[in-house]
């Protein structure tokens, strides 16, 4: 008896042990089909990325790239998908689709840069999320195409999102219109609103500059405004694909990274290029956003200074703005060495025909490239 019940006992365990070997072998399987699964970047919605954002900044101030690089952690990208720097992966979209929120946040005041650090703005990031679900809130009770006073608007406002503190959804109702209406996503006619009639563009400011480029008969300064919209990491994807596209006209690309971020040496792409002679070349670029500002001789030197570090053969540094007048002479002075301004990036995007696109004779910005 005593040994039949031994025998039973070592059959049960044996049992239970494989069971959980198979468990542990299935969980394995699942972890690796997640790391190998490629990351959807358009899945996260941009209030996600925004959430982020101010979760971090009210726990710590940090420089742009080092936040950026902060937030990339919340994608849950694979190992592969981290190391691939390609003007096409997922962490380049990524830290574009970052950037453009970032900008968007210290545009609208929710954040400032102070010494270099990105600070919150004296508001709860609950305070900053309220105000956004009332804009949008607010926008969903225009959408009928009513007109409604401030009054309504705001006793709508409060039946909808029952808030406890009725005063405080009042005072961020305010100023929710206010920036609606500043941003010409709803109309104010007298003490009337209504919704934004132009339905073919987003009721963002990068839906706002496309449709006013659109009516536009010059096309330049909505082509430069676009940059300062979508953010410095945009810029960097932006110009590192359209030097690749331009060159492969005349060559063949091996690799195009963008490479921006903390430790960059102030190198933001780099372009492997084998022309039609069969002369390579290692091309690194510079991109910089510029808005009020001119490129300085300080940083062109820098770059310089980077290239030759770093052995690379040619230099492009490129801005939507422009080149301090003592920077361009010294580029000049350089046999390795361009600038490109607005100006050149505005006519360059056309011959290529990427973020400008040609019909009938008109320019017209790319919406799919600026919109995603």
């Amino acid at each position: 008896m005593f040994y039949e019940i031994k025998n039973e006992q070592k059959y049960i365990f044996s049992m239970n042990f494989c069971v959980i070997i198979k468990l542990i072998l299935f969980r394995k399987n699942m972890e690796n089909n997640t790391l190998n699964k490629p990351t959807n970047i358009k899945a996260i919605n941009h209030q996600q990325i925004k959430q982020w954002i101010l979760d971090i900044v009210a726990k710590k101030s940090l420089d742009r790239s080092a936040l950026i690089l902060e937030c990339i952690k919340n994608f849950n990208l694979t190992k592969d998908e981290l190391k691939n720097k390609s003007s096409d992966s997922v962490l380049t979209q990524a830290k574009s689709r970052t950037g453009f929120v970032l900008s968007q946040l210290i545009n609208n005041g929710d954040l400032f840069v102070e010494e270099k650090k990105i600070k919150l703005n004296r508001k709860s990031v609950q305070e900053i999320i309220k105000k956004d679900e009332i804009e949008q809130e607010i926008v969903k009770i225009l959408s009928d195409k009513k007109s409604y006073t401030s009054k309504q608007i705001y006793n709508l406002v409060i039946k909808q999102m029952r808030p406890n503190n009725q005063s405080n959804i009042r005072s961020l109702s305010g100023i929710a219109l206010t920036n609606l209406t500043n941003a010409r996503k709803i109309l104010k006619n007298g003490d009337l609103y209504t919704i934004s009639k132009d339905d073919e563009f987003p009721n963002t400011d990068m839906g706002i500059c496309l449709k006013e480029a659109q009516k536009s008969n010059d096309l330049f300064p909505f082509f430069i405004k676009a940059f300062n919209i979508m953010g410095g990491e945009f810029f960097e994807e932006f110009t590192v694909k359209l030097i690749a596209k331009y060159l492969s006209k005349n060559g063949t690309i091996s690799s195009s990274n963008v490479t921006g971020g903390p430790n960059d040496d102030g190198i933001d792409g780099i372009i492997s290029y084998t022309d039609n002679l069969n002369f390579k070349e290692t091309i690194f670029i510079q991109a910089k956003v510029r808005s009020n500002s001119y490129i300085t001789l300080k940083e062109t030197r820098e770059f310089l200074g980077a290239l030759y570090a770093n052995k690379g053969t040619r230099g492009i540094f490129i801005t939507n703005g422009s080149f301090h007048h003592q920077t361009l002479k010294f580029i000049e002075k350089q046999n390795n060495l361009i600038g490109i301004d607005g100006k050149k990036l505005f006519q360059l995007a056309k011959d290529v025909q990427y973020g400008v696109t040609t019909k009938e004779n008109k320019d017209l910005l790319d919406c799919d490239l600026f919109i995603s």
